[in-house]
């Protein structure tokens, strides 16, 4: 376990999870990253045809969809979030926020107020050594890449990276990387617009991967995640942007979103060199 936590709270901890019953998978659950963004999911089953859920902090990049992955009609009224569930037997809400934490020297905090979930998961990614915390979490346990506590709202987590990650360091100095790269970068530019005249599909190494793991036939949305190890929000957005662009075609069924290439993705693949 690391550093920052003490014995006396991991035994405290260590007590109270022994004598705490917790009913059921945790509500929400927030992944904290070192630049401060958090990533947020929110779980809850369907009653009825509407259904209201309290968000945690203000939402950018915001996905609902169902238990298929079919997104659900919804609207949002201050701090929480109206869905038309009519259809669906569980909500999904996922999204992206950065009000949840701030940063005062090298001490990072996050600050939940929400009292509508009776626990949230809270993983701290990059494994910082966690110095302040104003309840005792229900339980902690300590992933590949994040240390995850579980703790009853509301509460205040305060931590600190021993050893700041490279990227955040790079985007401290991103001001002087630029003004040394630009000459190069300049060049380059002008070398893939050149490759690129007449082509106005703008694709990545992913994309490129998603639309060959269709080249065989149609897939779900799940199994295009599995085989390319890709998180729920990221396949979804990925496959929504190739399909505006026309490169597959998506049938949204009760089971789930079935995507297949079309001729143009074909077409577009074949002028790659990428297909099958």
């Amino acid at each position: 376990m690391r550093r920052g936590l003490s014995s006396s709270l991991l035994a405290t901890v260590f007590i109270v999870t022994l004598i705490t019953a917790v009913g059921g998978p945790t509500n929400a659950v927030i992944e904290v990253y070192p630049d401060g963004w958090c990533t947020v999911s929110i779980r809850a089953p369907v009653q009825d045809p509407i259904v209201e859920i309290p968000l945690l902090g203000q939402p950018t990049l915001l996905s609902v969809v169902d238990e298929g992955d079919l997104p659900l009609n919804y609207t949002l009224n201050g701090d929480k979030i109206i869905v038309d569930a009519e259809v669906a037997d569980e909500i999904n809400v996922t999204y992206e926020t950065q009000s949840l934490t701030y940063k005062r020297g090298l001490v990072w905090s996050l600050n939940v107020s929400a009292t509508s979930y009776s626990l949230i998961s809270v993983r701290l990614m990059g494994h910082p050594d966690v110095v302040g915390l104003s309840k005792t979490p229900v339980s902690i346990r300590e992933g590949p890449s994040y240390l995850e506590l579980t703790i009853e709202p509301p509460f205040t987590i305060e931590y600190v990276y021993a050893n700041p990650p490279r990227e955040d360091r790079g985007r401290d100095n991103l001001p002087y990387y630029l003004l040394a790269i630009l000459p190069a970068l300049a060049v380059v530019l002008i070398l893939l617009n050149s490759r690129s005249r007449g082509n106005k599909f703008e694709l990545d190494s992913m994309d490129v991967r998603i639309l060959n793991s269709l080249v065989e036939g149609e897939k779900s949305l799940s199994t295009i995640r599995e085989e390319l190890s890709l998180p729920k929000t990221t396949a979804w957005r990925r496959v929504r942007r190739l399909e505006g662009k026309g490169l597959v075609e998506v049938e949204r069924t009760r089971s789930g979103s079935l995507i297949r290439l079309s001729k143009l993705g074909r077409d577009v693949l074949k002028d790659r060199g990428s297909g099958h």
